[in-house]
């Protein structure tokens, strides 16, 4: 259903895809898992990694402006707090896990490691190839 379905039966379009609740006409598809929560439609790992991106940069915002640590232990201790945060957080009774569990259980790890993360991380650890050492090695 595109936006246009949503405004004739008067449904209002929420901006965030990451909202906790699910929305008017979300639902839960055998083939692409659960529903995108504001807007309907499947979440897929690029919603995924969408997300998680945005969490860590601002993460490595609030330790460039406040916590001033080095970028991979300032990432690190923040990423252990949020954490933490969250944990707590369900101990005192907010239902912030059961969301959260329903979409990393939808998560198709086959596609999201061979499809999305295996290109990234050989991209990643391509640029860290210093070429004169391997020129080196070859002679």
């Amino acid at each position: 259903m595109g936006r246009e379905g949503w405004r004739r039966e008067g449904r209002s379009l929420a901006v965030s895809s990451l909202a906790l609740e699910p929305g008017p006409g979300s639902h839960r598809d055998a083939h692409h898992g659960p529903t995108n929560w504001s807007l309907g439609a499947p979440v897929t790992a690029f919603d995924i990694l969408a997300g998680l991106t945005t969490l860590a940069a601002v993460f490595a915002w609030v330790n460039y402006r406040f916590v001033r640590l080095p970028t991979s232990i300032g990432l690190m201790v923040i990423s252990l707090l949020f954490s933490l945060g969250l944990v707590a957080a369900g101990r005192l009774g907010v239902a912030l896990q059961d969301p959260l569990t329903r979409l990393l259980e939808a998560v198709d790890l086959d596609e999201t490691l061979l499809n999305g993360m295996l290109g990234a991380l050989l991209f990643a650890g391509a640029l860290t190839i210093n070429l004169a050492n391997l020129r080196e090695q070859k002679a």
